[in-house]
């Protein structure tokens, strides 16, 4: 804690707390709780069957990445690796290097076996998906999956019947929280 008057403060609370530095936190106590962290997600996902799902943004700083998650047959998900993208293009092509590298690191650091790989509808992604499927073992589902959420939520707008808005709006919040649904259906 580098700031004095918050330091103050904390001695007004509790007298005797010597507060973490700001750089003790952000590393060795960041690198500490990194690695336990990891441990327990190779804990969850030895052997399990999961599924990788990507998908690109831009991050606070509006610059461009592509974060990439693990969701288990469970319904346990795990940020699994986010890439700084701001020096390539989003390309089918390098979208596609990325997700080899991303299901052969994911197999070989958590023992686990990928059986499909979602990604969004997007132009770039509908042919790199297309590109996975001929590069990949055929047990691995290649899935396009929208954004049902977003396009429910559309859909909910343009309604006005009494009544409907609000069974839409449940289906909404059902495939927001259960991402599995089309997954889950196929085991």
């Amino acid at each position: 804690m580098d700031n004095q008057q918050v330091k103050k403060a904390i001695e007004l609370l509790r007298p005797g707390y010597n507060p973490l530095s700001g750089k003790t936190i952000s590393t060795t106590l960041l690198e500490q709780i990194y690695e336990e962290e990891k441990t327990k997600c190779r804990g969850s996902l030895t052997g399990c069957c999961v599924n990788i799902s990507i998908d690109g943004w831009s991050n606070v700083r509006n610059e461009p990445i592509v974060c990439a998650s693990i969701t288990t047959e469970t319904g346990h998900s795990f940020l699994y690796e986010t890439i700084d993208t701001s020096e390539n293009p989003h390309t089918s092509d390098y979208l596609t290097e990325i997700a080899c590298n991303i299901i052969s690191s994911c197999k070989s650091k958590y023992n686990c076996n990928v059986t499909s790989f979602v990604t969004d509808n997007a132009a770039n992604m509908a042919l790199m998906r297309k590109t996975l499927q001929e590069k990949l073992d055929p047990s691995i589902s290649v899935i396009s999956y929208g954004c049902s959420a977003h396009l429910l939520n559309l859909l909910c707008k343009d309604l006005e019947v009494t009544n409907i808005k609000e069974h839409v709006t449940q289906i909404i919040k059902y495939f927001r929280n259960n991402q599995l649904t089309s997954l889950m259906e196929k085991h």
